[in-house]
Formats: structure tokens, C-alpha cells, sequence
């Protein structure tokens, strides 16, 4: 789990955030493993409040073997969202009881769900030309993401966008994916 895989800025996004006092989560179809792990030999685990993923172990039995556990042991039904994480009942339960703005950082198809519970004073930061994004570009005006969008291709981009809109919830800007 070489740290080289990903932008160095975007270790900088969570530690900004919990900086400014908010609470910053990790909401991943990956598994606590390769999480803990990535989080660990960077020096990241104090800055996320909350892990929701899919819990991996070895067996301590002579075969060592990796076992991960569904994060959801039960369905949610979501036709976007495999059965072990519906990403967006998840985001979705975190908003009611948290009732905060919310910047969304995803880049795949299982982003998409959560994407569509966000309102209009959170942000999606959607990954430019990864599977999200060709997705929802090949299927214009069928699914209606009310957050504003932030098309992003460094790690750079998605920390500048975040200190700028951080604490400014009412911006009327919006960005477009066709634009971009």
C-alpha cells in the first residue's frame, strides 16, 4: 500500500478539515485493512472521526487467511450500490443525525449513490475521467446530483476547493460537468 499512489495534497484535505473543527469520515467499499494500514504509515488515523467499510481479518489458524466481513450484513436494496455497502443509506443515515455540509470526495460508480443524497450546500468532488464521471456523462440528465460539483484531477485541486468553500454553505455558484 505504497503512499506514492496518491496525491500527497489529499492527506492535506482531511488534516485541514479536522482543523477547522470538522468531523472528517472515511466511507469506502474497501476493507479496514488496506485502510488502517495506508492510514497508519501516513500518520492519518488521528483525523478521521469515523471508518465505515468493510472489516478485514487474518484467521489464526495455520491457513492465515485474509477474511473480510460485509460492512452491511444486510441488503439495502440500492440497484447502484453492492450488497455489502449502500455508501449513500450510509451518508444518508450521517446527515440526519450530523445535519452538517458535506464535501464528497469519490471517483468510481459506487460513488454515485451517495452522491445523489447530497443537498444543494454540499459539494461533490467528483475525479475527472475516472468511472464516475465518464458514467454520469454517458447517461446526461438521468441522475440529478443537487450538490455543488467539483470536477478534480490532483489531490491539489480538491484541497484548494475545500479551503475555499469550507464555512461558505450558501455559495450560489455551481459547477457543471458538461462545462468542464
Amino acid at each position: 500500500y505504497p503512499s506514492r499512489a496518491f496525491f500527497p495534497e489529499m492527506f492535506e484535505v482531511p488534516k485541514y478539515a479536522y482543523a477547522e473543527g470538522c468531523e472528517v469520515m472515511i466511507l469506502s467499499d474497501a476493507n479496514t485493512l488496506y485502510i488502517d494500514t495506508i492510514l497508519s504509515k501516513n500518520n492519518m488515523m488521528s483525523y478521521f472521526h469515523n471508518i465505515v467499510t468493510n472489516i478485514a481479518h487474518f484467521e489464526e489458524d495455520e491457513t492465515g487467511q485474509l477474511q473480510i466481513e460485509a460492512c452491511q450484513s444486510e441488503p439495502k436494496g440500492c440497484s447502484l450500490c453492492p450488497p455489502n455497502l449502500c455508501k449513500g443509506s450510509v451518508l444518508e443515515i450521517y446527515k440526519k443525525e450530523h445535519h452538517q455540509q458535506t464535501f464528497y470526495v469519490g471517483d468510481g460508480k459506487g460513488d454515485l449513490c451517495p452522491c445523489l443524497k447530497l443537498k444543494s450546500t454540499d459539494f461533490a468532488c467528483i475525479r475527472k475521467n475516472y468511472s464516475l464521471h465518464r458514467f454520469i456523462l454517458e447517461n446526461p440528465g438521468v441522475y440529478n446530483i443537487s450538490a455543488q460539483i467539483l470536477l478534480w484531477e490532483t489531490g491539489a485541486d480538491v484541497l484548494n476547493f475545500v479551503k475555499e468553500h469550507l464555512l461558505k454553505p450558501n455559495r450560489e455558484e455551481r459547477s457543471d460537468l458538461e462545462r468542464k
